[in-house]
């Protein structure tokens, strides 16, 4: 997941940042499961979304700026064949508000989810959902005793455009995109990425149904693998943390593994490829 690093450290997922998402895929000994996913927008970002739709004269459904049964119901068809959405509801806590959404599979072989929830094009008034356009996982499955199943990080390539390197500066944001801006000093700059970041937390998690035999996950309990799991309030407690993963200073997985040791708040699969063995 070395892109992932990289992602948390650029402007691109700051810029749908705010959020609190979770998404645990439970896989059963025959290759069914379930995909849980609950999203959380901050309560100042929600309040402006809702200004927005105001302001287009819509609402959203059950006055909630997150929560869209019917573009939830869409997601399913988008992560795989087989998928079905087999319930929903919005949900409030001290963060912010958002929703649960949970979905059954016949076969984890035909599904892809996305590493995280509402990194997409989802325009203001259709809120919620997920992208596929991003980074996903896929799986391979074989039924046995053990079974075994492979998690396997796919990259967007066809987010990179040409392909062609883009130099980058210490903040994380191309020369390109600071073409006709007005600078800013690095303290300001510092300042607004914090406070994008703050209260932001990712996690991704797979449960097996039954006892891990074997698995070269880096992060294991029980029969739960962790994928990732991010708070960046833990993070940002941390000046030097905060600078490293700013400065682009994470370049290896070697890297990676020691700063996770290193500093509160971060748990990432280091592997593109992760097995699982179980019965």
């Amino acid at each position: 997941m070395k892109t992932t690093i990289v992602l948390l450290a650029s402007m691109g997922l700051i810029l749908s940042g705010c959020l609190q998402t979770e998404t645990k895929i439970k896989v059963e000994k025959d290759g069914s499961g379930t995909v849980e996913q609950r999203v959380i927008m901050r309560k100042d970002i929600v309040e402006m979304m809702q200004g927005m739709q105001a302001a287009m004269g819509g609402t959203a459904p059950g006055g909630s700026s997150v929560f869209n049964e019917e573009k939830l119901k869409e997601d399913a068809k988008r992560m795989g064949s087989g998928v079905r959405m087999l319930e929903a509801r919005p949900i409030t806590s001290e963060a912010g508000s958002g929703y649960m959404v949970r979905y059954g599979f016949t076969d984890i072989n035909r599904i892809q989810v996305p590493e995280t929830p509402l990194l997409g094009d989802t325009p203001a008034n259709q809120p919620g959902g997920i992208s596929t356009e991003g980074s996903v996982i896929t799986f391979k499955f074989s039924k046995g005793n053990p079974a075994t199943l492979e998690v396997l990080f796919r990259k967007d390539e066809g987010s990179k455009g040409s392909g062609e390197k883009v130099e980058r500066t210490n903040e994380g944001i191309s020369k390109e995109e600071k073409e006709g801006e007005e600078e800013e000093s690095p303290e300001q700059e510092k300042a607004m990425m914090q406070e994008l970041l703050r209260d932001m937390k990712l996690s991704i998690r797979v449960e097996v149904g039954g006892t891990i035999t074997s698995t070269n996950a880096d992060y294991r309990s029980g029969s739960v693998v962790t994928l990732m799991d991010v708070d960046f309030n833990a993070l940002l407690e941390n000046k030097e943390a905060f600078e490293k993963l700013t400065g682009d200073k994470v370049d290896t997985l070697d890297e990676l593994k020691e700063f996770s040791r290193k500093y509160r708040g971060l748990q990432m699969e280091t592997k593109e490829q992760v097995q699982i063995k179980f019965r």
